[in-house]
């Protein structure tokens, strides 16, 4: 099957012009599917950090049972395309890529800060758009990256918050062998959610089986991402130089 890209042609993707200045990384993440049952209680958080050397901040730690969401967000500098192969659960995958510049995408400000409220209609959760966030992060500044009852400001006063529409208009489904490919700094891009389905029964004629481990990810209903990016390793490693200056 395939799924939605970056739009336009392979220069949206490809960005880096010398192939011979690219390095290909292989990655494999599992993300948990969302318990329908479970509401959203967590107020635990840790922290991250962005760059080798730079400033932490908070970030939410949540409840498996939450669901593997990704926040939306743009890769590092240097990276170029990025091919994502979607095995066993569905995912709702969204990006922006915002070519015609006509209107930017409304999350962008968000990257390190909060921007899942949990609140709203049918209590499923969205994403916060910025102006709808703001006033709403903790004074504290161990915490000001974290949205205080993870609401935004319309759902904290009763009423039902909006999600960014550039990001709705954005989604893809990517169900079980479905591929995206997008470059990975132009377009801002997530998964708002998981959905648990029936993992494929078996191999297919002549093809070797699962991994035992991949096998168990599956039965829980795992959604796993396979993912090739390539990368132009002299520009990240810049990036995060200048980063350590600006620190």
């Amino acid at each position: 099957g395939g799924g939605g890209g970056g739009g336009g042609g392979a220069s949206q993707i490809f960005l880096e012009q010398d192939e011979d200045l690219l390095e290909c990384k292989l990655r494999l993440h599992a993300f948990p599917p969302k318990d329908p049952h479970y509401t959203a209680v967590s107020d635990k958080h840790g922290s991250r950090n962005h760059t080798a050397k730079g400033a932490n901040h908070a970030e939410r730690t949540t409840d498996s049972r939450e669901g593997g969401r990704m926040h939306g967000h743009c890769d590092e500098l240097g990276t170029d395309a990025v091919v994502v192969l979607n095995a066993s659960s569905t995912c709702d995958f969204f990006l922006d890529t915002n070519e015609t510049k006509a209107s930017k995408c409304l999350c962008t400000a968000q990257r390190t800060k909060e921007s899942w409220c949990v609140g709203g209609s049918g209590g499923h959760g969205h994403w916060t758009v910025r102006d709808e966030a703001s006033g709403r992060y903790y004074d504290d500044p161990e915490k000001k990256t974290l949205l205080r009852d993870r609401l935004c400001a319309p759902c904290a006063a009763g009423g039902q918050g909006t999600s960014c529409p550039r990001c709705e208009s954005g989604t893809v489904r990517l169900r079980s062998g479905d591929v995206v490919a997008f470059s990975g700094t132009k377009a801002f891009h997530g998964v708002a959610r998981v959905v648990r389905e029936q993992p494929p029964s078996g191999p297919l004629p002549g093809t070797p089986p699962l991994p035992e481990w991949a096998r168990a990810y599956f039965d829980k209903g795992y959604r796993l991402s396979l993912q090739w990016r390539l990368t132009n390793r002299d520009k990240m490693v810049a990036a995060v130089a200048r980063d350590e200056k600006l620190w």
